[in-house]
């Protein structure tokens, strides 16, 4: 326990220490210092989350159970998202863009890292048995589950029919652009059914660890289709609120990990997960 709370202090002191030079450097109208330093070194936040995160999956069995297939696959979602911010970098120091290319191969990482959370959710809900106790939750839980991507999806759209213009836009373009909401509502979607049935997580003590995960999925959503509102538009700004959101979504992923510490109790794998 002492061990993970030193993790996710480290992680909170990064996180705040970011915040703090995004609030600076924003209010001070530093631009350079956002657009070259900011939007270039947070990415230390999934960085960090991701490593450590592994180090918790490991805690609890790795590939060897359901949980800590779901820590580690939520793990390397966090450093799939460093490999896309990496190729972003290059092209802000190096090729010097004023605007990020989309696509990019930067794609590799950021929708890499949404099929990585869709697996981490999936392994989350195994863990719980989600299938079978979806029959006894009641008709308003189960609509929520579903009103929940539902709504992703149709803001989603309303953005597009507004802005997109499908007459310029690649085929991999398009099926990307549609590809990544649809993606975040399905993990969305995982992680409320999972958080209905949380108290069935190791005795409700991971509640927490699973609110945390469904904000940051939410996050996550709400900071890509502020990309594609602001890409659209020629709006978006290098270091601005849009990386500030990525940011808040990358630690609230890394914190949530992190909060799946080990109970008091040895840990032992169930039948089903031998």
């Amino acid at each position: 326990m002492l061990v993970n709370n030193k993790r996710k202090q480290i992680l909170t002191g990064l996180v705040v220490s970011l915040i703090l030079l995004w609030v600076v450097g924003t209010l001070g109208h530093y631009e350079s210092l956002m657009q070259e330093t900011f939007t270039n070194i947070y990415a230390v936040v999934p960085l960090v989350g991701g490593v450590l995160g592994l180090g918790v999956a490991r805690q609890w069995g790795g590939f060897n159970s359901y949980l800590g297939k779901a820590l580690s696959f939520l793990s390397i979602g966090l450093l799939l998202t460093v490999l896309g911010q990496l190729v972003n970098s290059y092209y802000v120091l190096i090729a010097k863009v004023d605007e990020l290319p989309y696509p990019s191969f930067a794609e590799i990482g950021f929708f890499g890292a949404v099929l990585a959370y869709i697996a981490g959710a999936f392994y989350l809900s195994k863990t719980i048995r989600l299938v079978p106790t979806l029959k006894e939750m009641s008709i308003a839980k189960k609509s929520l589950i579903l009103l929940i991507p539902f709504l992703m999806i149709v803001v989603t759209l309303l953005v597009y029919l507004y802005y997109y213009d499908s007459s310029s836009a690649t085929n991999f373009q398009i099926i990307l652009d549609f590809a990544y909401p649809i993606g975040q509502s399905i993990f969305a979607a995982i992680a409320l059914a999972v958080l209905f049935r949380s108290k069935d997580l190791y005795g409700g003590k991971m509640q927490l660890a699973v609110i945390l995960l469904l904000i940051s999925f939410i996050l996550q959503y709400i900071a890509d289709t502020n990309f594609v509102y602001l890409n659209l538009a020629g709006l978006w700004v290098n270091g601005g609120y849009g990386d500030l959101l990525y940011l808040l979504a990358y630690s609230a992923t890394a914190l949530g990990i992190q909060s799946f510490s080990i109970p008091t109790t040895t840990y032992q794998k169930r039948p089903e997960e031998q």
